[in-house]
């Protein structure tokens, strides 16, 4: 058994699918307008958009690992409205988050302080 995707609820699946393209490198491999879904790939990771109301309890919780913390942050701020760099200094991270279309978090980490 293996996990096959993460699928998040989006209130405009195709508008959401070019913004998770834009920050995630992620390419759309299937579009169901009519449906109301898009899956798209990349980096091993799919996901998948479908309408809906979505940001409840149980709506999937983004969380990326990144090398350079800074470049990344760097990356999207040029484009996007990010949060500050945050630490957690008992688990030993830095973190910041970028809101998707709907107004969820996505995190983007680093282990490390410094």
């Amino acid at each position: 058994m293996r996990l096959y995707m993460i699928e998040r609820s989006a209130a405009d699946p195709v508008r959401s699918a070019a913004w998770y393209a834009e920050v995630l490198g992620l390419q759309v491999t299937l579009r169901d307008e009519a449906g109301g879904f898009v899956l798209l790939e990349g980096a091993g990771l799919r996901l998948g958009l479908k309408r809906g109301e979505g940001g409840g309890s149980g709506d999937a919780r983004l969380s990326f690992l990144v090398d350079d913390l800074e470049a990344e942050r760097s990356r999207l701020a040029a484009v996007f409205s990010v949060g500050e760099v945050r630490a957690n200094e008992a688990e030993r991270y830095r973190e910041f988050r970028v809101a998707d279309p709907d107004g969820r978090q996505v995190r983007f980490f680093a282990w490390g302080l410094g």
